[in-house]
């Protein structure tokens, strides 16, 4: 079957060859952000040849874990201020897709990346993106729907108790 489009607040391509529509996409840097596992099943190597056929340089962070927290999210978002992406590529699981929408959302606002996770989930919804990058879903598996949301769910570990926090309408 060949590839289908599905429109919702941004596009939702899918079917055989998806990954081709890559190619279309006009940016200068991608930063793709995945796990380990990715990395080692030739994931990640294969989005980067596809974006490297658009004529898109890119890097990949892949140390996002299971139920992202701010300490696999913060190096993300160093590499991201250091590699100055136009575009971000979340490329895995839910953890991994919310990781990068964290990871963008950091980017386009460095003063974030200072705050208590409570504020930065309070300010997150105000904020404006796409100012400096935009932001692709590939998911790998099906099940959490972060590809189609503005909602990223992050694990806060700062105090007692753990606990899970979300980024509201990231005006994707």
């Amino acid at each position: 079957m060949a590839s289908q489009r599905l429109v919702l607040p941004g596009q939702l391509v899918y079917g055989w060859g998806s990954l081709d529509n890559l190619k279309s996409l006009t940016a200068k840097r991608a930063l793709i952000v995945t796990d380990r596992t990715m990395t080692q099943l030739g994931f990640v190597e294969r989005v980067t040849n596809t974006l490297k056929q658009a004529g898109i340089e890119a890097q990949a962070y892949d140390k996002v874990l299971p139920e992202p927290r701010r300490d696999s999210i913060e190096p993300g978002a160093a590499q991201a201020q250091e590699w100055a992406p136009d575009l971000f590529v979340g490329l895995g699981g839910g953890s991994s897709l919310d990781a990068t929408k964290a990871i963008w959302a950091f980017h386009e606002h460095p003063h974030l990346r200072g705050l208590p996770w409570p504020e930065i989930s309070q300010q997150v919804p105000r904020l404006k993106l796409r100012e400096k990058a935009r932001f692709v879903a590939i998911p790998s598996t099906s099940g959490t729907g972060s590809e189609t949301t503005p909602i990223a769910a992050l694990s806060d570990h700062s105090g007692d108790l753990p606990l899970k926090l979300r980024f509201f309408s990231m005006r994707l």
